[in-house]
């Protein structure tokens, strides 16, 4: 059986989404790291790294995806919508950055 990571985990987000945007994307990378995205553009230098407790401190809704294996991403429409669950694959824009 697989664990979900715990709350002190350090995972990847944005600027908006620490300040409050609700994620609507959160991949499990093939490096095994956690990604959690709102619904505003962002830059790079918008990155942050935090502990995933925060982010479930803002939303217990994410707590819903946290059992995805490696290779999986989870997106919704918006807060009230049902988590969509699915692999994973890295578009080739995101590999040439």
């Amino acid at each position: 059986m697989k664990s979900k990571p715990k709350p002190s985990r350090k995972v990847y987000t944005t600027k908006p989404v620490v300040e409050g945007e609700r994620v609507v994307w959160v991949c499990h990378d093939e490096d095994g790291d956690w990604q959690f995205f709102g619904e505003t553009y962002v830059c790079e230098d918008d990155g942050r790294i935090i502990h995933l407790g925060h982010l479930l401190d803002q939303d217990e809704s994410l707590r819903q995806v946290l059992h995805m294996p490696i290779g999986f991403a989870a997106t919704r429409n918006d807060e009230t919508s049902g988590w969509d669950i699915a692999p994973y694959e890295e578009d080739d824009d995101d590999e040439e950055d």
